[in-house]
């Protein structure tokens, strides 16, 4: 039995690629993308709704948010674990639209922080079975991306639909102040540090 977790977050294509990825006849998943995280809460109740399949999937965009025993026991359990991590402005101006926020922009800020701090959330899903992907990479070649993943997860090609079209287009762009935007520039900081990886482009916001 195959289990692939993708940790979201959200506003990163996960929806766009759980459509393309259940394409294929390999995988007979016939659950929600997004099962309840009360699920979660009960070891074999998880268990029991997942079984059922040969290739299953739980692409829940808030699994990163979990605590030590869920994701420790969720790493044992997956075959395979991805994240897409899109570039921390790019994805705070998607938020914002999304929610149509009436707040006021610094506020708005500082109420999704927690989805930013990308090391923080790779820390505790730390696992040899991660793979860190780049929603910079789905925009660039979105077949490629796919592809990536399909062989990571043993899966045959799949051809894919177009980029994503169902995240939010920004309406206007969220006017961070410098306290804000030194918070980014230093959560990129950590991130490159952290995974190794030269992210200078994240920078121009």
């Amino acid at each position: 039995m195959i289990h692939y977790v993708n940790l979201g977050t959200a506003k990163t294509g996960t929806t766009w690629l759980y459509n393309n990825l259940i394409k294929s006849d390999q995988i007979d998943y016939q659950g929600e993308k997004e099962p309840a995280v009360s699920l979660l809460s009960n070891v074999d109740t998880y268990k029991l709704y997942f079984s059922a399949y040969s290739f299953s999937l739980n692409f829940n965009p808030n699994l990163w948010s979990l605590d030590y025993d869920q994701i420790e026991f969720i790493k044992k359990y997956a075959s395979y674990i991805t994240i897409i991590l899109r570039n921390p402005y790019s994805y705070a101006n998607s938020m914002y639209n999304f929610h149509a926020s009436t707040n006021e922009d610094a506020e708005y800020f500082q109420s999704i922080t927690q989805y930013l701090d990308y090391v923080g959330i790779l820390k505790r899903w730390q696992s040899e079975k991660l793979k860190v992907l780049f929603y910079d990479d789905l925009e660039y070649n979105p077949q490629e991306f796919v592809n990536g993943i399909t062989k990571y997860v043993g899966l045959n090609d799949v051809l894919v639909d177009t980029a994503p079209s169902n995240v939010t287009a920004y309406k206007r762009n969220i006017n961070l102040d410098s306290k804000s935007k030194h918070q980014l520039q230093y959560n990129i900081k950590n991130l490159e540090d952290f995974i190794n990886k030269d992210l200078g482009h994240w920078y121009n916001v």
